[in-house]
């Protein structure tokens, strides 16, 4: 197999010389397309330590080690358990580790399948890495077994097939849940998966606090701080629901389960799922330092842009669940799709709340319903709103 050099972020990494052009059919997996995940994992894992008593990292799933290797020389881990069934891949990460001189009072590998690892091991970790090919459903339960009674699970999804409701009893199988195929089925499958990994923990008596939560390229990413409580665990249960979604008249609600609209059509549901914040704000802001700490020496490409994909991420958060694409709501109102910024700029004079979302460059959450939504856009009045005060929006990172 041939290789090749490469940098990302503090990391000099050996990797499949053909891992850019098909990183999927590859002896040893890497795929180039996820640094930017590798990179918000990185920072996330830098603000998660002072909630942390340690920082004692599984790198679950682990490959040629790009994420466990940039947790040491970016972050401050203390210990990184690089986890990797893959002979082949476990040989070059034994050359990455001696590439980026992590010593090996820093690191050890287990070649295992990560259940068997986890099982095993006699640890328990301060923070866990989940990265799969597919779904991580298979390893959550036996990954809470091995986290200390405060840690934090970070977990990434590839099967949006499934959680966005191409394959719907996919979704069903593996999640517990319904996925519905909507405009905004990124943020359900975001919500999906944090619904799968609190009743998981609550089922081994962890509360789940969501940090950090995103959609990028073929991915979701949660990153969740866990707590050992079984009254914290009743209490995130609460958080658990459904999204209500009327393809009549584009209205959405979430929480419990209902069945008619007001517009007299029968809802359709998604869930159960999570339908609390999915982010933390003040946690995100700690990463926003992290990112400002490290500076332009840190090797991360486009910070500007990486800031601007946090703030986003803040400004989001608080509004309910379900955004809208202007697309989507121009066909029902059968008018132009106005700019994004007179939209959001006519809601807020109506006395809305209305952000940006990470999900879509077309779309915008705001707390407006959806016939008010609606009503806006046929009456014209987005298209020739001017704005009271011109907010610059949030730049998105590059992909």
């Amino acid at each position: 197999m041939k290789t090749i050099t490469v940098t990302e972020g503090a990391a000099r990494l050996i990797v499949p010389a053909e891992s850019s052009k098909d990183p999927f059919h590859q002896p040893v997996f890497f795929n180039p397309r996820m640094e930017f995940n590798r990179t918000v994992s990185s920072l996330a894992f830098g603000a998660a330590k002072g909630l942390l008593e340690g920082a004692a990292v599984l790198d679950g799933l682990c490959a040629t080690g790009p994420r466990g290797i940039r947790y040491l020389k970016e972050a401050g881990a203390d210990k990184v358990t690089f986890v990797e069934a893959n002979p082949d891949a476990t040989k070059i990460l034994k050359k990455n580790l001696a590439l980026n001189k992590i010593s090996k009072g820093k690191c050890k590998i287990v070649e295992k399948d990560l259940n068997a690892a986890l099982v095993d091991s006699e640890q328990r970790f301060d923070f866990v890495e989940i990265d799969p090919f597919g779904s991580p459903v298979f390893y959550l339960e036996n990954a809470v077994r091995r986290i200390k009674k405060k840690a934090v699970l970070s977990v990434t999804a590839t099967d949006m097939a499934g959680l966005c409701g191409a394959e719907k009893l996919s979704c069903v199988r593996k999640y517990g849940a319904e996925p519905l195929k909507t405009e905004y089925c990124h943020e359900i499958a975001v919500r999906l998966l944090l619904g799968r990994i609190a009743k998981t923990a609550a089922m081994l008596d962890f509360s789940t606090k969501p940090l950090m939560s995103f959609y990028q390229g073929h991915a979701v990413k949660v990153i969740a701080l866990l707590e050992k409580n079984a009254d914290g665990a009743n209490a995130t249960l609460k958080n658990i629901g459904f999204v209500n979604h009327c393809f009549n008249c584009l209205n959405r609600t979430a929480g419990n389960f209902e069945c008619e609209c007001g517009c007299g059509k029968r809802f359709s549901h998604a869930g159960p799922l999570w339908v609390g914040e999915t982010s933390d704000a003040g946690f995100v802001r700690s990463m926003i330092s992290e990112l400002e700490a490290r500076g332009p020496k840190s090797g991360i490409r486009d910070l500007r842009g990486l800031r601007g994909f946090l703030e986003l991420i803040i400004a989001e958060n608080a509004l309910a669940p379900g955004f809208y694409e202007t697309g989507t709501v121009s066909r029902k109102a059968k008018k132009p799709s106005p700019a994004m910024e007179k939209t959001l700029g006519a809601l807020r004079a109506a006395g809305y709340a209305a952000e940006r979302t990470h999900y879509s460059p077309m779309g915008f959450r705001t707390s407006a319903p959806a016939e008010k939504v609606v009503g806006l856009f046929r009456t014209g009045r987005l298209q020739q709103a001017r704005l009271r005060t011109p907010r610059r929006p949030a730049r998105l990172a590059r992909r």
